[in-house]
């Protein structure tokens, strides 16, 4: 595979990432990760430093999954990636 190619590999898996996401299609979401995916939101970042405690880290594919749709289920999400 090119480096193009991978590069656009990359690409699709983002925006394949946040459709499902937004269309809350979580089976096919889940299909996104690794089953021994560890997620971990870093409060520094999305606070622009202000907090930087450790936010909640997920382990496992199931229990990422799990959290993401309990805190999203109800909302109307529209995610934007930018390459």
């Amino acid at each position: 595979m090119s480096t193009a190619d991978e590069l656009e590999a990359i690409r699709a898996l983002k925006a394949r990432y946040f459709r499902l996401m937004d269309t809350k299609d979580w089976r096919a979401w889940r299909q996104v990760f690794a089953d021994d995916v560890v997620g971990v939101v870093d409060n520094a970042v999305s606070t622009n430093g202000a907090d930087g405690a450790p936010g909640p880290t997920w382990t496992g594919v199931d229990e990422l999954v799990s959290s993401v749709r309990a805190a999203i289920e109800e909302c109307t999400t529209v995610h934007h990636g930018h390459t």
